[in-house]
Formats: structure tokens, sequence, C-alpha cells
């Protein structure tokens, strides 16, 4: 009878200990857990925003996507770590993944422009032309419809996509705004010799390019390009005379 009682005292003392242990473990977790939201506060974002920041300047991305992934697990919405995100994933030629994140970016500020060039920029290097136009596009509505740089990357995308006329008339729309920006009568001349093969049209504008800004060297190349080609078709039309 004592042999039974003592195993029953010392059951029952395990089980004690093990309840007791197992509080002590919940508790641990939970205290854990406690410590994640306070040693994490938002107002030390900014410093791991500036970390971040520094890690990428200096090609560490591995070391800058774990502040960044650090502050988005605090705050999904901040909009800053989504950009240099997708920088980090530009850079690495992650296109589709840096295009997410700048979408992001704008999902959470419509009015971020700078966000709107990286995503419009992304779209250009994987040879989303239309996708790109649509950017530049909302981007002269929402900020500046005289914004020149945007006005002639948009007119470009125009280019790349065949439609030459409306280009034309983009770059046009510069020099209305600016007559002295040279790369639109660079664009204009080079508008002028492969779609409408006009090559007197095309060697003034590059010269009027090369007045404006003598370091666009390629302006020289093709006005020589265009005076031989001029050349050769002044020749068949006197050789069309002649017959």
């Amino acid at each position: 009878m004592a042999k039974r009682l003592f195993w029953k005292e010392k059951y029952s003392n395990f089980l004690f200990y093990l309840l007791l242990g197992l509080i002590a473990i919940v508790g641990f977790l939970v205290f854990k857990a406690s410590l994640k939201t306070t040693y994490y506060p938002k107002s030390y974002l900014p410093q791991y925003y500036q970390s971040a920041v520094g890690y990428y300047k200096q090609h560490l991305f591995a070391s800058a996507l774990k502040e960044l992934r650090l502050i988005l697990k605090i705050d999904p919405d901040y909009k800053d770590a989504h950009i240099l995100l997708g920088d980090i994933y530009y850079e690495n030629g992650l296109y589709r993944e840096a295009i997410k994140q700048y979408q992001k970016a704008i999902e959470i500020d419509s009015m971020d422009k700078a966000a709107y060039l990286k995503l419009a920029v992304t779209y250009w290097e994987i040879e989303k032309y239309e996708l790109a136009t649509r950017v530049f596009e909302s981007m002269l509505k929402k900020f500046d419809p005289n914004d020149i740089s945007i006005i002639n990357n948009l007119a470009s995308c125009y280019s790349k996509i065949g439609l030459y006329s409306i280009a034309f008339r983009k770059y046009k729309e510069i020099l209305r705004i600016n007559p002295r920006y040279a790369k639109a009568h660079y664009n204009i001349g080079t508008i002028y010799f492969t779609y409408y093969e006009d090559y007197k049209a095309a060697i003034k504008e590059w010269i009027k390019t090369l007045r404006l800004d003598p370091s666009i060297e390629e302006a020289r190349v093709y006005i020589e390009s265009a005076r031989y080609k001029l050349k050769n078709k002044e020749k068949e039309h006197a050789d069309k005379i002649g017959k």
C-alpha cells in the first residue's frame, strides 16, 4: 500500500513539473513573439532603410535585401523599400520582379513620379514598348504635360513600335516647347532618314543638332551616310531622266 502511494505521489509530481515546463515554454514563445514587435518599432524603419541604401550603393545586394525584407515585414506599405527592392531586382536582371515592386509603390502612392519612370524604363528594357508608352502617357497627364524628357521618351517608344508619324508629332511638340532641344532635332532627323527617306531634311536636322550640342557625335556619322544616300538617289533620278 505504501509503495502504491509512493508511485502515485511520484507520478503526480512528474505531471506537475511537466505542466510547469509546458507553461514555461509557452511563456517563452509568447515573450519571443512580443520581442519582435517591440525590438523592431516602426520608428526605426528609416534607419533600416538608410542601411539598405548603403548596402545597395556598395552592391552588397544580399545585405540590402535582408534589411528591406525586415522593413516590409514590419510595414508592407513602406513605399521607398518597394522602390529600392525594385532597383535591386532591376540591377540583377530580374525585370519582372522589379516591375511588381514599382507597381506596388505606385499602388501605395499614385503620385510618386520616380516609381512611374522606373516602371516605364523597365518595360523599355524588356521591349514592352506599348506598356512603356502607357506609363509615359499617364505621367504626362498626372504631372507635367510639358515635361520634355518624358515626351522624348514617349516619342522614342512610338518609334520602336513603328508609329513614326506619332513619334514625329511628339518630337515637333518638344520643339514648340523648347526649340533648342538638340535630341528632338536628332530624332526628327532619324525619322526623316529611316521612315520618309528625306535625306535633305535629315541632314538639315542633324546640322541643327550639332550646332546645339556638338557632343552628339552620331549626328556627324549620319550626315555622311545621308549625303551618300542623297547622292545615289540624285544619280538614279538623273539616269531615269536620261533614259
